[in-house]
């Protein structure tokens, strides 16, 4: 019978060789639910600017015109006009933001990884204010030396 004892790691190999953070994984994650908040974007300008849902009015213009009649579609045809002025931008950065976010999601661990998660993680505010939320944990957590550290081991 042969003797089925693993290879040793070699002791200046161990050093090298890191645990993942968990932040990684998170990182991972919160730029998924990015690139979906980028679809469900890009989804909802081309919707609108195809005629299949109507124009978004503000709660001031929703109370102080009727919910028929000429003022109304007045309103809904002036917003549909300022929407088509800014559905090119919206749909544009809607499509690079969704694919940035997608490739964060599954790129390698390289050494401009880290870099490249800050990015994203810092760039996810925009164009959704609200993800500031989630962003300020994951950028400190993201900042911490072992995560440096695991990046910058990789060969």
């Amino acid at each position: 019978m042969l003797d089925t004892e693993p290879p040793r790691i070699p002791t200046g190999l161990a050093l090298i060789i890191s645990p993942r953070p968990g932040v990684v994984l998170a990182n991972r994650f919160w730029c998924a639910f990015i690139a979906f908040l980028h679809l469900a974007l890009l989804t909802y300008a081309v919707l609108e600017l195809n005629g299949v849902i109507g124009p978004s009015t503000g709660l001031i213009e929703e109370l102080v015109t009727p919910k028929e009649g000429p003022a109304r579609e007045a309103l809904l045809a002036e917003k549909r006009q300022e929407f088509r002025e800014i559905a090119p931008l919206l749909i544009t950065v809607s499509v690079i933001g969704a694919g940035f976010y997608g490739f964060v999601c599954f790129a390698p661990r390289k050494r401009p990884g880290w870099v490249v998660g800050l990015i994203a993680i810092t760039g996810s505010i925009f164009p959704f204010c609200v993800t500031w939320v989630g962003m300020l944990p994951l950028l400190v957590w993201w900042c911490k030396p072992e995560v440096k550290r695991y990046f910058a081991d990789a060969r």
